[in-house]
């Protein structure tokens, strides 16, 4: 495929869940680990599922909530956040809650 390998996934994300509601203050990212296995796991505890398919399709599970996107290659350029390669995944739910997370590519 011309993809991201799904290995590639595995590994730890910031994961940020957007709400509904509106604030005058950004939602707080939270560091998640996409296991090998397929789980979701946050400090340790299991959170979630994912699976990945066709080298950019993503399917999340966090909870009873069910989230479908994409994963594509982008470049971290943020002021206090080490500048570089990384992929970015994007989601939403039947309930149209939106799901972000990026990680970072494993050294080459």
């Amino acid at each position: 495929g011309r993809g991201i390998e799904r290995e590639t996934l595995v590994g730890e994300h910031d994961l940020l869940l957007h709400t509904k509601e509106s604030t005058a203050e950004f939602t707080k990212s939270e560091k998640c680990c996409f296991s090998a296995d397929g789980t979701i796991l946050k400090e340790g505890v299991d959170v979630g599922k994912w699976e990945y398919k066709d080298d950019c399709f993503v399917a999340l599970t966090l909870g009873k909530t069910q989230y479908r996107g994409v994963v594509t290659p982008s470049w971290r350029m943020y002021a206090g956040a080490e500048k570089g390669p990384v992929f970015s995944m994007t989601a939403i739910s039947d309930t149209m809650q939106t799901l972000w997370a990026v990680g970072r590519f494993a050294a080459q």
